[in-house]
């Protein structure tokens, strides 16, 4: 793009590359610059690859120079030489300071959580490349916030409720996530979300604008944050083969997948209320309909004349919500607040023609035929769910490396088996039950 760019600009010399080796070996050649200096990247050794070498190239460590010596082996600065004027080391002596937000600032019980950022395993900064892949997005498609099970209990949180996280410089919308093994009076949120993506779940908005003195970063580590359960009277699954425009003023997030988008939903207006906002998005009047009268359920579908499938809108009732009308309150934290089905069958379906049976069942939201609800893909590389896994391990898999042997997940890239242990250890305490749902 930057090329055609660079084209219309008058610069079609300059810009004419015909692929992205191109581009490469030019950046390589312009790394030579670097020999004469303590600067350490030079790669120029790799500005003569030609069209199949570069598809080809493995993985390898600079410098990698046109005049050698290379040894790919060598550790940098293992010769003890450093990108310095006089190639010695240096260290620099700071005294620490208590983060801008620490236990000392005064506003405590106003903001009583410590706020940790961070990455997770199967995203890359603002998911502007890695939101495009169904099968990372299958991990985990909405922002979250990880939560010990004492606190959550404390402030009445049960898994897959939507939670406000806030403080003095903004707040977001967040599902709640119970984890064991988070730290009691921390929550941990994931960096990765901006409004592209979600209503209101960028993190960092709430991360005070104070650096350190030396590097320049933020205190991306730590900050603090109130936390409350927001009022949800809904949750819903919306799948449209176009992208929607959908208000910012309750919880939403959405990702694309293969025929379109999935967008999960929460509000606190009634249900025929977020009904008829929601339908007015999508053009044209559905073909597929049902409200179920005892539980205020409400399912459409949009099919074209063709039958193919448009859009899928389920809206139901929130557990909790119903709990509560009933005189009852759940009290198991770990217990999931969202009974809403699986997107990832109704989005296979987005844009494709329905079968007899599809159309028959699609207001489920099940495939035909017994199916248990996956969960979360823990291993992106073999597509293993964690029903397979939890099952596998209820069978008697007890290891990491036994449930590699029988399902190969956490055998490749190994970015998983953290996660795999960690059912492991939950299924020792609690059994992991499954949910058959028979459908057509």
């Amino acid at each position: 793009t930057l090329a055609e760019i660079g084209k219309r600009l008058g610069f079609e010399s300059a810009f004419g590359f015909r692929n992205a080796r191109d581009v490469f070996v030019e950046y390589a050649a312009l790394s030579g610059i670097n020999r004469d200096s303590p600067l350490q990247l030079d790669i120029s050794g790799l500005a003569t690859l030609n069209d199949e070498h570069y598809e080809t190239m493995a993985p390898l460590q600079w410098p990698v120079r046109a005049d050698g010596p290379n040894d790919d082996s060598q550790r940098l600065f293992g010769d003890g030489q450093f990108s310095t004027p006089d190639r010695r080391a240096r260290f620099i002596a700071v005294t620490p300071e208590w983060p801008q937000e620490s236990p000392q600032s005064a506003d405590n019980a106003e903001t009583p959580f410590f706020l940790n950022t961070g990455r997770v395993r199967d995203h890359w900064h603002t998911m502007t490349r890695t939101a495009e892949s169904e099968r990372l997005n299958r991990h985990r498609a909405e922002p979250y916030v990880e939560i010990h099970p004492d606190d959550a209990r404390a402030d009445r949180v049960v898994n897959g409720d939507i939670v406000e996280l806030k403080n003095r410089h903004g707040s977001v919308l967040l599902r709640a996530r119970i984890e064991e093994g988070q730290r009691r009076g921390s929550l941990f949120v994931p960096m990765h979300w901006s409004d592209q993506f979600a209503a209101k779940a960028r993190i960092d908005a709430l991360v005070t604008a104070h650096v350190d003195p030396h590097s320049g970063q933020p205190e991306l580590k730590h900050a603090r944050v109130s936390l409350q359960r927001v009022h949800s009277e809904w949750q819903g699954l919306l799948l449209s083969t176009e992208r929607l425009p959908l208000p910012r003023d309750s919880y939403w997030a959405g990702v694309p997948v293969a025929g379109g988008w999935a967008y999960w939903l929460a509000g606190a207006a009634p249900i025929q209320d977020a009904e008829q906002q929601l339908r007015a998005l999508v053009p044209g009047e559905e073909s597929l309909q049902f409200i179920d009268a005892e539980t205020h359920d409400r399912r459409h579908a949009w099919i074209e004349d063709d039958n193919t499938l448009r859009a899928v809108l389920i809206l139901k009732l929130s557990t909790k919500e119903s709990a509560e009308k009933a005189g009852s309150e759940t009290a198991d934290p770990k217990k999931d607040s969202s009974e809403l089905p699986e997107a990832w069958w109704l989005a296979s379906r987005l844009g494709q023609n329905l079968s007899a049976i599809d159309r028959r069942v699609l207001l489920t939201g099940h495939p035909p035929g017994e199916q248990a609800d996956q969960g979360a893909m823990i291993c992106s590389c073999f597509q293993v769910s964690e029903s397979r896994i939890c099952a596998t391990i209820a069978a008697g898999a007890g290891t990491a490396e036994q449930l590699g042997e029988k399902l190969r997940c956490g055998t490749n890239c190994g970015s998983c088996v953290p996660e795999l242990n960690r059912l492991i250890r939950a299924a020792k305490t609690v059994a992991v039950p499954e949910e058959i749902i028979r459908v057509g």
